[in-house]
C-alpha cells in the first residue's frame, strides 16, 4: 500500500497513560529491576491496546502513547479507547498480584488521559528510525489530561469531546473546567467511574495521594 496514505488529519481517541511515581521507584531500583518492571508492563498494556483495535504510538520510559481509529477506522473509536482503558488497569492488578509474589514493589498507580478530536496522523522521522505517529492540540490535550490525574488523584480522565461519545456505555463525572495551552475555552474535563451500573467493586476510585 502507498505508505502515503497513512498520512492524514484524521478524527480519533488518543491515549496517554503514565506510572505514578515511576522515576523516583527506578532510582531507587537496580537497573535490571527497572527493566523486570517495565518490560511486562509495556507489554502487557500493549496487549490490551491491541485487543481493542488500537495502535501503540510509542512508549516514553513507563509512559504509554496510543490512539484509536487509525490506521483501521473504527467509528467507536472513543468507545474502544475507553473499554481499553478499563481494561489496562484490571490488567496492572493482574501484575501487581505477581509482583507481589516475587517480592517486587507493588505501590504503582497508573493515570491515563483520553480525548477526541481531530489531528495529523501519520508516518515521521529519519532515514533512521521513523514513527507512526500524531500531532496537534487534541494529542497535547491527552497528555495534559494525564498530567491531571494527579491533580485529582484520579485513575482515568476524559475530555467533553470523548465524554459525548462514551457517555451511553460508561459513567463519568464532571471534574472541573480547565484552561489549557492551545485552546482559548475551557476544557471540561470527566473523572470516568466505570461502566454503566458496574458494581461498586468495580467502580474507579480516587487514590490516596
Amino acid at each position: 500500500q502507498d505508505l502515503n496514505s497513512l498520512n492524514k488529519r484524521s478524527d480519533i481517541s488518543i491515549i496517554f497513560s503514565d506510572i505514578r511515581g515511576f522515576t523516583t521507584l527506578s532510582e531507587k531500583l537496580a537497573p535490571e529491576d527497572v527493566v523486570a518492571l517495565l518490560n511486562p508492563y509495556l507489554e502487557a498494556m500493549s496487549k490490551v491496546i491491541y485487543k481493542h483495535g488500537g495502535t501503540v504510538d510509542k512508549y516514553e520510559g513507563d509512559a504509554i502513547i496510543a490512539f484509536f481509529g487509525e490506521p483501521v477506522p473504527f467509528k467507536d473509536h472513543a468507545i474502544r479507547a475507553l473499554r481499553a482503558s478499563l481494561d489496562m488497569r484490571i490488567a496492572l492488578e493482574e501484575l501487581k498480584q505477581e509482583w507481589e509474589k516475587d517480592g517486587r514493589p507493588t505501590q504503582i498507580e497508573m493515570g491515563i488521559g483520553i480525548n477526541s478530536g481531530d489531528v495529523f496522523v501519520g508516518l515521521l522521522g529519519s532515514a533512521q528510525r521513523i514513527n507512526y505517529t500524531v500531532i496537534g492540540d487534541n494529542a497535547n490535550l491527552a497528555s495534559r489530561l494525564q498530567d491531571l490525574t494527579k491533580t485529582y488523584a484520579w485513575p482515568i480522565l476524559i475530555s467533553e469531546s470523548t465524554y459525548q461519545q462514551v457517555k451511553d456505555e460508561f459513567d463519568a463525572e464532571f471534574a472541573d473546567a480547565v484552561t489549557v495551552k492551545g485552546k482559548t475555552k475551557p476544557v471540561n474535563v470527566y473523572k470516568v467511574i466505570g461502566r454503566k451500573g458496574a458494581p461498586k467493586s468495580e467502580q474507579l476510585q480516587s487514590w490516596q495521594k
